[in-house]
């Protein structure tokens, strides 16, 4: 089997601990693409997040954001397909969460800035800073209930274990399994996440998308991921890979783990097993 597509998560995977892109992984990522591989970006960011990324590498395939919630053009952001929240079902959740003091952050679906909105001041670091880097792409309203009208494509508070629990009991009693898919995560700089999403948003039916875009088959695609929202990719994909500090349940489900991302443990996949232990025609085992 000959791999055509190669679908990387960002956070964990294409980037180490500290955030950052390096080197070898920059240049075993163009060695893909040189070879004829299409490289996809497909993480939970936003478009404009990601767009950053995939310009230090020189990518120029969509970008599968939002948890497959939003696939753009990586240059003018341009949407090829979006899945939004119905408002009037996250409406009540919003309110919620600001009559509790929780700062809320709802996306927009917009190639221009701001794309992404908050109410409340954020008391966690992480969140400030967060800000601070958006600059203009980030908007504070007075309450995204009262403030705003549109249908976001992803609704999510980032704070403290105890705080985020209280979030996500907060949303319970509004949740609709058939339109709105909770998501609970942590990070590497310590906060946590509680995201609400469309339910069809997710990675896999990402891939779907750009099998059906590229004309590639699934066993045709190999996904690399770290966080339980890759899960559902890393099983699609023909060739599901875990990085060696992800989640054990990502590992549980790949088909291969790597090396760590602190290690150039992708870096490492592409150089002596995607490329040359594969042969460029033979499947991975």
């Amino acid at each position: 089997m000959q791999y055509r597509l190669l679908a990387l998560d960002i956070d964990g995977t294409l980037l180490n601990s500290r955030s950052e892109l390096a080197a070898r992984t920059v240049a075993a990522v163009r060695q893909a693409c040189a070879a004829g591989i299409k490289v996809c970006l497909v993480s939970g960011r936003r478009p404009r997040s990601m767009a950053r990324i995939s310009d230090q590498i020189g990518l120029d395939t969509p970008l599968v954001a939002l948890n497959g919630g939003n696939i753009t053009t990586p240059d003018t952001l341009q949407a090829l397909h979006t899945i939004a929240l119905d408002r009037p079902k996250v409406e009540p959740i919003m309110r919620a969460w600001w009559n509790a003091g929780l700062t809320t952050f709802a996306s927009r679906g917009t190639a221009y800035p701001p794309d992404m909105y908050y109410d409340l001041d954020p008391s966690i670091p992480q969140s400030q800073e967060y800000i601070k880097v958006e600059g203009e792409n980030i908007a504070k309203v007075y309450s995204l209930a009262e403030s705003t009208d549109w249908n976001p494509l992803r609704l999510s508070v980032n704070d403290t274990e105890e705080q985020i629990s209280y979030a996500r009991d907060l949303a319970k009693p509004f949740l609709d399994a058939q339109h709105i898919r909770p998501l609970l995560s942590n990070h590497y700089d310590g906060s946590w996440y509680y995201e609400l999403y469309p339910t069809q948003a997710t990675k896999a039916n990402g891939l779907r998308f750009l099998g059906e875009y590229f004309g590639i088959q699934p066993e045709e695609m190999v996904a690399v991921g770290d966080h339980i929202n890759d899960l559902d990719m890393i099983e699609f994909a023909g060739l599901g890979v875990a990085m060696g500090n992800a989640q054990p349940a990502a590992k549980e489900v790949a088909d291969l783990v790597i090396g760590h991302h602190d290690e150039d443990g992708l870096a490492v996949f592409i150089e002596d097993y995607l490329l040359k232990e594969a042969g460029r025609g033979r499947k991975i085992v």
